[in-house]
């Protein structure tokens, strides 16, 4: 019985989270490119929260919660560094060719932890990016 709710359990959880691989298409001519897993989204950037006081103490996780444990100084600046990067890849003169009439994607939105130490990383990156390319932001746990 155990072993039938972690087999349902599993069905449930991964059948229905997105593919974000291209499929082939199912005709047997190769001229046609692949269909988009996921229309519209043309770019997933996954960034991990800067360092730590976890990550250079452990022991922080025992005199605290884990979700309030805090960026060190030093993840501020990582996250600074990231939140370059990915203004970088997302520059205005930056024209996906996939648009629709050459129309720019260099739009962002967020998805973020509600612990402490990645929102402190997001609001680092946000001060990098411009605030009209930024579509939204939500917490997600």
């Amino acid at each position: 019985l155990r072993r039938q709710k972690n087999m349902l359990l599993r069905r449930h959880c991964y059948s229905s989270a997105p593919r974000l691989l291209l499929r082939k298409s199912s005709s047997s001519s190769s001229s046609r490119a692949p269909k988009r897993a996921l229309p519209g989204i043309h770019r997933i950037i996954l960034i991990r929260h800067g360092e730590s006081l976890g990550n250079i103490d452990e022991r922080a996780y025992g005199e605290t919660a884990d979700w309030r444990i805090p960026l060190t100084n030093r993840g501020r600046e990582q996250a600074r560094v990231a939140g370059k990067k990915v203004a970088s890849l997302i520059m205005p003169s930056d024209i996906n060719a996939n648009t629709a009439e050459g129309t720019r994607s260099n739009n962002i939105f967020f998805y973020v932890s509600p612990y402490l130490r990645t929102r402190q990383t997001l609001r680092e990156i946000l001060h990098e990016i411009p605030s009209d390319q930024i579509l939204g932001i939500r917490e997600d746990p």
